[in-house]
């Protein structure tokens, strides 16, 4: 799949913007947590999700810069590119629920934040078998292909997570409605991190599919 100096610069980039995506994630994690215990930093820790997912545009930049410039052959760069734009999506949905939480402040009852956190966790901890995916795509298609089933089986989690949190909160008789509805909307967009995840784990199958024809 790669074929020269430009490509495995490319392969570089893409682990190294996964990485980065990865460190916003991180951010964001404990922009969540602070927010849900009452912290006065978790604004603070918004901003730091915005450069950090800045800082992964950068590295997005870079990679089609090279892709434009000649790295893979034509088939094979439009896969590329919309590859590195499902990563980029990842950082921008923290970015967006960090600025959703900074903006509305939506009430979480106290008795539910830990099972906030835990999807939190969840979500943003399916990208570890991505990395794993970067790393051996391009070596070990079987065991790409394992580690994006990882993927899709942790989303299958967070998705049944969500659904119990979203059932609970509309049972609550101590929630306005608005509150419901909004405390639905920020579980939503957590578990939608992994959504996205998955998204990617499929588009590397379609790529690796491709390549045994």
């Amino acid at each position: 799949m790669f074929f020269g100096q430009k490509e495995s610069e490319v392969k570089e980039l893409l682990h190294k913007h996964l990485q980065s995506v990865g460190d916003c994630l991180d951010v964001f994690e404990d922009m969540m947590e602070s927010y849900l215990k009452g912290k006065k930093d978790f604004r603070d820790l918004s901003f730091k999700v915005h450069e950090a997912e800045h800082e992964a545009d950068n590295i997005r930049r870079k990679i089609e810069t090279q892709i434009y410039e000649g790295a893979f052959m034509p088939a094979y760069r439009g896969d590329y590119i919309t590859l590195v734009e499902h990563i980029d999506k990842i950082a921008n949905r923290a970015e967006t629920i960090s600025d959703f939480v900074a903006q509305q402040n939506p009430l979480i009852p106290d008795d539910l934040t830990s099972r906030v956190e835990a999807l939190t966790k969840s979500s943003i901890d399916c990208i570890n078998p991505l990395l794993e995916i970067i790393k051996v795509m391009d070596q070990n298609w079987e065991e790409a292909r394992k580690r994006a089933q990882q993927v899709e089986n942790a989303e299958q989690e967070v998705d049944q997570m969500e659904w119990k949190l979203i059932r609970d909160i509309f049972e609550r008789d101590d929630l306005e409605l608005a509150e419901k509805m909004q405390a639905r909307d920020l579980i939503h967009l957590i578990a939608s991190i992994s959504d996205r995840m998955e998204t990617i784990s499929d588009r590397i199958d379609i790529m690796l599919a491709k390549r045994s024809l």
